[in-house]
């Protein structure tokens, strides 16, 4: 069994080599996304590995076999291990938006297609109420997929017995802003931890990286938006993007 020895302890040093990221106290990847990028894809090039020879061997082995449940905890752990590192790729790898106008409802309504038949949100009854007149904006479409599909994944994590997501969109003439609010039923967020759900790393779920509202919320900030949060306990979450329509957005 010295290959599975041998991957068990990759894993184990992915694993320790994940914790240490997500819980080191001032945050450096944030500080060198470049060095950080570089070192996220050798290490999720190492995880890949891990996960191929351990899924091989638990492959191989008799049902009854006690040495599989070892195996099935690498093979977990290297999930998890690889599902930081490509939070922290995505966080390093913001990159420059490519603006065009785009439909945000149109936006929306792929991410809900993408998304509607995972079993997250089969109990999650779905409610669009979107302004067919709201104005373009000025915005890159991959990443404005991107932010709205790590906020509606966020929602159905917030209502794991079922609930009800709506997408809500309009336009403010005054200010020249479309919005797009995204609400749950979900528990809630407490008042004293509201303020630091947007800071990288930092997570309420037990198998969460603390990046996903982080990269939306740097997305939105470079497209000269605002991701505004409301939300009360044992009633549910709102996130709203708010994006300028004029030329302003295209100002660099």
């Amino acid at each position: 069994m010295g290959r599975n020895t041998r991957t068990q302890s990759r894993a184990t040093d992915c694993r320790a080599q994940s914790d240490a990221i997500t819980s080191y106290p001032d945050r450096k990847a944030c500080r060198n996304r470049e060095t950080g990028g570089r070192g996220c894809a050798r290490d999720q090039q190492s995880a890949d590995c891990v996960l191929t020879n351990s899924s091989l061997l638990l492959a191989d082995l008799p049902l009854d076999d006690p040495r599989r449940e070892d195996l099935q905890t690498i093979v977990d752990e290297t999930l998890r291990c690889r599902k930081i590192v490509k939070g922290l790729l995505d966080f390093a790898r913001q990159t420059k938006p490519q603006k065009q106008s785009i439909d945000l409802n149109k936006i929306a309504l792929d991410v809900l297609a993408l998304v509607k038949n995972q079993a997250s949100f089969r109990n999650i009854s779905i409610i669009t109420e979107l302004d067919e007149q709201i104005p373009q904006v000025l915005a890159d479409a991959d990443q404005m997929r991107q932010v709205i599909l790590n906020i509606v994944i966020n929602a159905a994590d917030a209502m794991p017995y079922g609930g009800t997501l709506t997408l809500h969109s309009s336009f403010e003439p005054k200010s020249q802003r479309v919005e797009l609010k995204i609400s749950d039923t979900g528990s809630g967020i407490p008042k004293e931890i509201q303020n630091r759900l947007f800071e990288p790393f930092f997570t309420t779920k037990k198998s969460g990286t603390g990046l996903g509202l982080a990269i939306a919320y740097g997305v939105i900030e470079r497209h000269k938006g605002e991701l505004k949060l409301e939300s009360s306990p044992g009633k549910g979450t709102t996130v709203t993007i708010v994006l300028p329509v004029s030329s302003e957005a295209s100002d660099e």
